[in-house]
């Protein structure tokens, strides 16, 4: 509190400071953490994958409205299921000089399939049987079974083989892509500069300049200052009214796709009882955390796919605030309060958060509202890092987390088949249901989008019903920005794309 009242002076003191005189050729975006790689292959960290995407194209690439479309395919024949046959646009060239061919498009799959590079992403070209280039121009790839969400997986860049081969692990680090900017360098952990690759003759800044500031009051003091031209989605929602009354700065929301939720562990010996998830999930007053956490800037989830996505199930019903049978299902359960409203817990859990102080609030007022059911809980916060390897291990009893900028409901299948424990899936909880393992293996063999819609609407109903995590809720774009910043259309995944149409005058 006392760190945060001092953050608020500072806001009131520096109002009335002059705005710093930027160059204008150059948008300064500030950005809370540094990103692992640059290399499209590897980087599967936020702001890795956005920063990547001005530097690279994919085949195909997710439009503003998250349709997937040709980028740098101009044409896709399909003679059979798992038959792709992908024209590539002639004359595009890498920032290099060099010719982009079919061969630059063979060797980026296969060095993720062959382990050239050890790449995240191998599973989503784990179908392909064989890849070759027909000629300069065409590429022709066989998968060994129909797999519905391949179209998405060939939005990854496509990187220079010989550029690639020649720097190998420093290529994350020197980037050569396709993209609208080109890499210019990157400062250790301080920043990262691109620059537009074909200027422009107008009030569209030709230089991008990402600042790493891992503190928010830090940020958000840059930001008044002048030192800051725009932030998406990194400043916390307390200071948002502040900003939204300084004069300078204007801002600007957006519905997003980003799911807040809380995850649980399904194998231990409390919460492997569907009834305490539901009666957990019904003890949640998401419309108070959302007032009082997120201060407004988001909506109620009751999926992990957002309402934009076409295969969102728009019947599904929201998990409702029911304290009173939340408290049955404990009875139910066995686990009956010993001295009905008084101080004793019927069970106390553990609740693993990062120390960023937004995410501690949140789950300091889960933990009240859950105390009214006779839950009591234990908050442990870590650094990220630990935070973050205690949920790939399994280390938890509950914990909160976000999923980011998600359009292929193939996520379904790594978060929730029984196969797909880690490390070699996603599915941290432990979820297994055979009937959730058949649907999902159905919603990526069928190519008809209505039935594989279907598929997924059956998943969504099912995961309402076992919760084996709780979604809480959506939360919505923020950017700010200077005064002298227009042309800004955010779009639902966050994406940085926006930037290159950006008016700085």
């Amino acid at each position: 509190m006392i760190r945060l009242m001092t953050a608020l002076f500072l806001l009131f003191l520096l109002s009335c400071s002059t705005a710093s005189s930027q160059k204008m050729d150059t948008l300064v975006v500030a950005i809370p953490s540094s990103p692992g790689s640059l290399d499209p292959r590897l980087a599967n960290d936020a702001y890795g994958q956005k920063i990547n995407q001005l530097i690279f194209r994919g085949l195909f690439q997710k439009d503003e409205h998250l349709n997937v479309v040709p980028d740098l395919a101009a044409r896709l024949d399909q003679p059979s299921p798992t038959t792709y046959i992908v024209t590539l646009q002639k004359g595009v060239r890498f920032h290099d000089g060099s010719e982009l061919t079919a061969d630059d498009v063979v060797y980026t799959i296969r060095s993720i399939l062959d382990g050239e590079v050890l790449s995240p992403f191998k599973e989503a070209f784990a179908r392909v049987k064989t890849i070759i280039a027909i000629d300069r121009t065409t590429v022709r790839i066989e998968l060994t079974e129909p797999y519905a969400p391949f179209l998405t997986s060939l939005c990854y860049g496509i990187v220079p083989r010989q550029a690639a081969t020649k720097l190998g692990q420093n290529f994350g680090r020197q980037p050569i892509g396709s993209g609208p900017y080109h890499f210019v360098r990157w400062v250790d952990e301080t920043a990262i500069e691109l620059e537009r690759h074909e200027p422009v003759h107008d009030a569209r800044p030709p230089h991008l300049s990402f600042r790493i500031i891992k503190d928010d009051n830090t940020r958000v003091l840059m930001l008044l200052k002048g030192e800051i031209d725009f932030v998406m989605n990194a400043v916390p929602p307390v200071l948002l009214k502040r900003i939204k009354d300084e004069p300078r700065l204007k801002l600007d929301t957006s519905e997003g796709i980003t799911m807040s939720y809380v995850g649980m562990n399904l194998e231990d010996p409390i919460l492997r009882d569907r009834r305490v998830r539901q009666a957990i999930a019904l003890a949640l007053n998401r419309n108070d955390l959302i007032a009082y956490r997120r201060y407004g800037y988001a909506s109620k989830a009751n999926s992990l796919l957002a309402p934009t996505n076409w295969a969102y199930a728009p019947n599904l019903p929201q998990i409702g605030y029911d304290p009173a049978q939340a408290k049955r299902l404990l009875d139910e359960a066995g686990f009956v309060d010993p001295d009905g409203d008084g101080p004793k817990k019927r069970f106390t859990l553990t609740f693993r958060t990062s120390t960023a102080k937004e995410r501690v609030d949140i789950v300091r007022m889960i933990a009240l509202q859950l105390a009214d059911v006779g839950i009591g809980i234990d908050i442990l916060s870590y650094e990220w890092g630990t935070f973050f390897r205690d949920i790939q291990r399994g280390n938890f009893q509950l914990y909160s987390l976000q999923w980011v900028g998600v359009t292929e409901p193939d996520i379904y299948y790594d978060v929730f088949h029984s196969s797909r424990f880690p490390p070699a899936g996603l599915n941290r909880g432990k979820y297994a249901n055979a009937e959730m393992d058949r649907l999902v293996e159905e919603g990526r063999r069928s190519l008809d989008p209505e039935q594989r819609k279907k598929s997924y609407a059956k998943i969504q109903s099912m995961l309402l019903s076992d919760v084996p995590v709780i979604p809480l809720w959506y939360e919505q774009n923020v950017a700010v920005m200077q005064n002298n910043i227009s042309q800004v259309h955010l779009r639902p995944d966050a994406s940085f794309m926006i930037l290159k149409d950006v008016v700085k005058q």
